[in-house]
């Protein structure tokens, strides 16, 4: 684990990555409060309602050169002291902290084709440039139906693919 936390540091030892590395921990006690309390399996009501609350358009000043510390980032910090999260709250730390960067993506929660009643997962796609699938590797609808996917990103991804160069994207 420690090892992991300097991998993220030592990548150029830059001080935008100790930024990412406080902005982590304020986006994991955000998603704790949002989940209310420390379940590892969060339901989906509540894991909705999180992703809709915890939502962070692009934020002035947030840069990072390399986007995927912040996946690694969120898995690690759900790691510290013990395991208190897995996908949902991976998911959910990443989902906040790549909008803030920037980077346009979605939250998705799926329910497992095979046993919909008790299992599910969680995942981020981003909207540009490629649909890459982070957090959870590619995209499971192999083995997940998905039941919701953020959104406030996709509208605002409909409004920027309608408009015109120069033009911003305005957040409500």
């Amino acid at each position: 684990m420690a090892i992991n936390l300097f991998n993220i540091i030592r990548q150029g030892g830059r001080f935008e990555n100790w930024l990412l590395l406080l902005r982590t921990v304020m986006a994991a006690l955000l998603v704790l409060r949002h989940l209310e309390g420390r379940r590892v399996k969060p339901d989906i009501a509540s894991s909705i309602r999180a992703a809709e609350e915890i939502y962070l358009s692009s934020e002035t000043g947030w840069t990072i050169r390399q986007p995927h510390l912040i996946a690694s980032a969120a898995h690690l910090i759900t790691r510290i002291p013990i395991t208190w999260g897995e996908c949902v709250q991976q998911s959910l730390i990443t989902y906040r902290l790549l909008n803030g960067y920037g980077v346009p993506c979605q939250i998705c929660f799926g329910i497992s084709l095979a046993n919909p009643a008790a299992d599910g997962h969680a995942w981020i796609r981003t909207i540009h440039p490629e649909d890459q699938h982070l957090a959870g590797g590619a995209e499971p609808l192999d083995r997940f139906q998905i039941v919701y996917i953020s959104p406030r990103q996709q509208a605002a991804a409909q409004r920027s693919d309608e408009m015109k160069p120069g033009e911003s994207v305005m957040e409500d």
